[in-house]
């Protein structure tokens, strides 16, 4: 019996070491999933563009003392997308919600809490009701400890 344990624990990281990514699943309270984040190397721009994602805004926040808040606007133009995807580079934040307000005005709040790390993004996020037009993705986020500039990234699909 003894023996077993190590071995598990051996078995877990041969795994471990051989992923480039793993998927992390955030519940809340009432035990639903309140988010998916991908940490890790995650996807390139190549990878997300290949899939059929368009990069359609970026915002470099701005870090202040508490929690900030900042909006990506998206215009009819760009198009109708039935799935989103936020990824963070240049440095580490802690996101705490999302609000995506949709062409007809109303307000869809994805049940998001990240912590994203640089370079790891959302796993796909779907819109409600098939394909919408987006005006706007706005987001409330803190600084993290030593952390810098952060710029989130909006795909969609």
């Amino acid at each position: 019996m003894f023996w077993r344990i190590p071995l598990f624990l051996v078995a877990l990281l041969i795994t471990g070491a051989f992923a480039s990514s793993c998927a992390v699943e955030f519940r809340d309270n009432d035990d639903e999933p309140a988010a998916r984040v991908r940490v890790g190397g995650g996807e390139d721009d190549d990878s997300l563009e290949e899939r059929g994602y368009d990069k359609i805004g970026t915002r470099t926040v701005d870090y202040g003392a508490g929690l900030d808040h900042d909006t990506i606007y998206v215009t009819f133009l760009q198009g109708r997308f039935s799935r989103i995807i936020i990824k963070v580079t240049e440095s580490d934040l802690d996101m705490y919600d999302v609000a995506v307000t949709l062409g007809d005005g109303e307000v869809f709040y994805p049940r998001v809490r990240y912590f994203f790390a640089e370079g790891s993004r959302t796993h796909s996020i779907d819109l409600p009701g098939g394909e919408r037009v987006i005006q706007k993705v706005e987001f409330w986020y803190k600084n993290t400890p030593g952390g810098g500039r952060a710029e989130v990234e909006l795909w969609a699909k």
